[in-house]
């Protein structure tokens, strides 16, 4: 990677309904960042468009970002998610 800033690198991508999820490594100013981001199609002959929904770490907090992810995989584990709904009281 250049020392300035490179474009990022798509290392994981998938569709969840009408968004892409893009996880992917980029670097600005010689440091190394993490990305997942969400995109959206303003219509299927675009390409994908970045949403503001996502976030960007220093590759530093990875070992953080494994350790939560498996953290939330353990929690769900046994959790019909077809009875969750974001409008529960």
């Amino acid at each position: 990677m250049s020392a300035r800033t490179t474009g990022p690198r798509v290392v994981y991508s998938f569709e969840y309904r009408d968004t892409l999820v893009r996880f992917a490594i980029s670097e600005y100013r010689g440091r190394v960042y993490l990305d997942i981001r969400s995109f959206w199609q303003p219509s299927p002959d675009k390409p994908w468009q970045p949403t503001k929904e996502g976030f960007r770490h220093n590759i530093e907090v990875l070992d953080d970002w494994k350790t939560g992810l498996a953290a939330l995989e353990a929690a769900v584990d046994g959790i019909d998610t077809r009875c969750v709904r974001d409008d529960a009281a």
